[in-house]
């Protein structure tokens, strides 16, 4: 099984690539009219996955994600980055000195089997509104967001328990809550979403 290795631990990789993964990855490079850093791929995705919830009650993907040093990071969305013949990989310097790994397409368009009409114009909805954020301000955005505050480091990300919150706070928006809810605290958040069962 392939080995990542990162700057504290190693990741196993998935054995093969998850289809659905690979579009995703590959609908944010060929959309984009930049090149993408992994980093920034990785959180596209992540925000995806969180869109998703917010906007249908489920997930885009089976992607796991774990709370990391930069926030959500995915074995299943680095094994697609690093493995999909549609993608060069280019090891090039950022803006802020470092080393990082850009990705570009190597053709004029990708087939994207996997993905519904909808689902592709929520991830070109998520890239039309990220494309150009600098990259610390999407990390903190995907570090900001209740699963991922929810977690401790090395923990999976809770995808499950986000969907029961976004459900609530549908219902909340609709007005069909019987009680008013505060939520001042990550205590506050945590309990909350302990309680939704």
């Amino acid at each position: 099984m392939p080995k990542m290795v990162g700057p504290m631990t190693s990741f196993e990789l998935p054995e093969e690539i998850d289809p659905k993964v690979r579009d995703v990855v590959l609908c944010f490079t060929y959309g984009s009219k930049i090149s993408l850093n992994a980093a920034r791929i990785m959180k596209l995705a992540y925000l995806a996955e969180l869109r998703a919830i917010e906007t249908w009650g489920r997930r885009l993907t089976s992607a796991e994600f774990k709370h990391w040093n930069y926030g959500p990071w995915s074995p299943d969305v680095a094994l697609a980055m690093e493995g999909v013949p549609e993608l060069r990989v280019e090891v090039k310097e950022t803006s802020k000195g470092r080393k990082g790994k850009f990705f570009h397409r190597t053709q004029r368009s990708a087939t994207l089997s996997s993905l519904t009409e909808e689902e592709a114009d929520l991830l070109k909805g998520v890239l039309s509104y990220w494309e150009h954020v600098p990259n610390d301000r999407l990390v903190e955005a995907t570090k900001k967001s209740p699963p991922f505050i929810w977690t401790e480091f090395g923990d999976a990300i809770p995808f499950e328990e986000y969907e029961d919150f976004a459900a609530r706070l549908r219902r909340a928006r609709d007005d069909t809550l019987e009680e008013v809810i505060e939520l001042n605290s990550k205590e506050d958040v945590r309990a909350f979403v302990k309680n939704l069962n």
